[in-house]
């Protein structure tokens, strides 16, 4: 007989800018909703030039929450730094102005991802019904050596996970999980320093864009590659 497959722990990466209150609440939603909170954590990125919320610094009612400090960096950057310190079997983007809305997300989440953990599910996002929060398995991670492509400024890093395992056959929507975006332009939050700081320079969006434009056959490799390791 096989034994059942134990529980997966997973990981919500949150980088996050001057937004103490939201980050807790972020988390806290998380946490409250899930059935199991102990197989839950968070890996967080504060910018080296803010203050750090210190109860962060010493959290102990999950039992993997990282927190990392460094200098000011691309989204790309920041979510892949939050990837490389957590230790969660399933990773998957958060964001200090998102809340989880569903009991029991976690269960969820850990019984539609792949065995192989080699595909990306994304929940509702109570707005676009686009993949905004992608979900993948740590198989997935280590097999492209990060979490969001290298080179983008902001935009994209989501688009790009589900680009890739949409080419690959492993995409999936969770429509039973809703992640609330409470981003500025649904009038869900206010337009902050945070969210000014990456439109500062409509150059940085242009780049991304023509980044992605241009890469079709990059994001076919990769996902080639899923394909491979299926």
């Amino acid at each position: 007989m096989i034994a059942p497959r134990q529980p997966r722990t997973i990981s919500v990466l949150c980088p996050t800018r001057g937004r103490d209150s939201a980050v807790v609440h972020h988390w806290c939603s998380a946490y409250d909703n899930a059935a199991d909170n102990e197989r839950v954590g968070i890996s967080l990125r504060f910018d080296e030039d803010m203050s750090v919320p210190l109860g962060w610094c010493t959290i102990t009612y999950a039992g993997h929450t990282q927190v990392r400090i460094g200098p000011r960096a691309d989204s790309a950057t920041l979510f892949n730094d939050c990837a490389s310190a957590a230790t969660g079997e399933i990773l998957m983007m958060g964001g200090d102005d998102m809340r989880f809305r569903t009991p029991g997300w976690d269960v969820i989440v850990d019984e539609m991802m792949w065995d192989d953990g080699l595909g990306c599910l994304y929940p509702e996002d109570g707005q676009t019904g686009n993949c905004v929060h992608p979900i993948v398995g740590r198989e997935w991670y280590e097999l492209f050596g990060f979490f969001c492509p290298p080179g983008y400024n902001w935009a994209y890093v989501d688009t790009w996970i589900a680009d890739v395992a949409r080419r690959a056959g492993r995409l999936k929507k969770l429509h039973n999980v809703l992640c609330e975006h409470l981003h500025f332009s649904f009038d869900k939050s206010v337009y902050d320093e945070t969210y000014a700081y990456r439109r500062r320079d409509p150059e940085l969006l242009r780049h991304d864009h023509e980044r992605w434009m241009n890469t079709v056959d990059e994001r076919e490799d990769a996902a080639a590659m899923v394909r491979g390791a299926i």
